[in-house]
């Protein structure tokens, strides 16, 4: 790209799913290794930026149009690769498109649920 940004991004088997990360051109040279590119998730791998490790990872959870098998699956995916990243002591990011509607219904305690367990945001 353009500045020497890098774009990196995963396309799944359906023409409604797609997941991308977007690094700064300071971040571009520094990818040591891409876990996983797929339609819901792409994960990548930072090796020394700021004295530290980085696994940033894009979602893109199945919508209520999907059966409920999908998005357990998904996150199934992302335990997964927050395991690994914590097994290898990197900081994580995790950032991206949950389809959910915050504090109604299942997927919403999902969510809820795993941002409690792993200590993260929302």
């Amino acid at each position: 790209l353009h500045g020497g940004h890098r774009l990196i991004s995963g396309l799944g088997e359906a023409r409604h799913t797609g997941t991308a990360v977007l690094l700064h051109a300071q971040l571009a040279g520094k990818v040591s290794r891409i876990p996983l590119q797929s339609g819901r998730i792409t994960a990548v791998d930072i090796d020394d930026y700021l004295g530290h490790n980085f696994r940033i990872i894009s979602v893109y959870a199945p919508h209520l149009g999907y059966d409920h098998a999908c998005l357990l699956d998904m996150y199934a995916t992302l335990q997964e690769l927050v395991t690994e990243a914590a097994n290898t002591r990197r900081r994580l990011l995790i950032a991206g498109d949950f389809n959910t509607q915050l504090r109604v219904g299942l997927r919403s305690e999902l969510l809820f649920g795993y941002a409690s367990e792993h200590k993260l945001t929302i």
